[in-house]
C-alpha cells in the first residue's frame, strides 16, 4: 500500500472541497429564503491562483489539517505545489476579475461570476 504526497494532497483537497460545498449550499439556501437580488459578473478571463491554502485559511482549518497531515507523516506545506494553477486567462483582465470576485465575497454580496471557455 502506498500513500504518496500527491495522494495526500488529493485526499486533503477533497475534504476541504466538501466543507466549501457545505458552506456554499448553506449560503444559497439563505439567499433563497431571504429572496435576495443577485449580481452576475461575466469575464473572459479569471486569474484566481491556487485555492487550496486559501480555502484552508478562510475556513480556519489550516491548524487542524497541519496536525492531521503530520500524523500521517507529511508536512502540509509539501502538499501545496501539487495543486494545478487554474490559468484561466493571461492578462490584467483576469486578475481584475479575480479581485472583483474576491471583493464581492469579502463583502458577502450575493454575486456569481461567469466565464467563457475558449
Amino acid at each position: 500500500f502506498g500513500f504518496s504526497k500527491e495522494d495526500a494532497y488529493r485526499a486533503a483537497s477533497l475534504a476541504v472541497r466538501d466543507r466549501l460545498l457545505e458552506s456554499f449550499n448553506d449560503t444559497n439556501a439563505w439567499y433563497a429564503e431571504k429572496d435576495v437580488k443577485r449580481g452576475y459578473y461575466l469575464s473572459a478571463e479569471y486569474l484566481l491562483g491556487r485555492a487550496f491554502q486559501n480555502a484552508l485559511v478562510n475556513l480556519d482549518l489550516e491548524p487542524a489539517f497541519k496536525e492531521a497531515m503530520m500524523g500521517l507523516g507529511f508536512e502540509l506545506e509539501e502538499l501545496y505545489p501539487f495543486e494545478a494553477d487554474p490559468g484561466l486567462g493571461n492578462g490584467g483582465l483576469g486578475r481584475l476579475a479575480a479581485c472583483f470576485l474576491d471583493s464581492m465575497a469579502t463583502l458577502s454580496l450575493p454575486c456569481w461570476g461567469y466565464g467563457i471557455r475558449y
